[in-house]
């Protein structure tokens, strides 16, 4: 899978459009099976894994990938958040027209205090749901 992904992006990210590049590369990285297991790629040993809990061998060595989509929840997008003294521009109002029915309200974010860090925003905002991050 990675030289499939080098092989589609190298020639753009040379020589054309690297935030294009870069852009499809991690498309690709995200829909590649080795990401789907948390990053750890599984590689097929030879061995045979210990089953356990059965009391029947299975019936065949058929193998499937179950894929779960879960629209909402927590996303990139609902974590962290610009939410105050933004220059030239109120940037939580744009998350909010951007994330429609998706955006949480303000008060569902953390402070994080950005002043002097080069940031586009003064206040940025982490979800309340992990305060760890913050």
């Amino acid at each position: 899978n990675k030289a499939i992904i080098r092989s589609t992006i190298e020639n753009e990210f040379t020589n054309g459009d690297r935030a294009k590049a870069v852009r499809v590369g991690q498309q690709l990285i995200l829909a590649s099976p080795e990401n789907q297991v948390w990053g750890a790629v599984s590689r097929n040993t030879g061995v045979p894994r210990q089953i356990t809990g059965y009391t029947l061998p299975p019936a065949s060595t058929y193998k499937n990938v179950v894929y779960f989509y879960l629209p909402g929840g927590l996303d990139s997008w609902n974590l962290v958040v610009p939410k105050a003294g933004c220059v030239g521009k109120d940037m939580f109002a744009e998350y909010e027209a951007a994330r429609q029915s998706l955006a949480m309200p303000k008060d569902d974010f953390l402070d994080i205090d950005a002043t002097g860090q080069g940031h586009s925003c003064s206040t940025w905002g982490i979800n309340k749901y992990f305060p760890v991050l913050k």
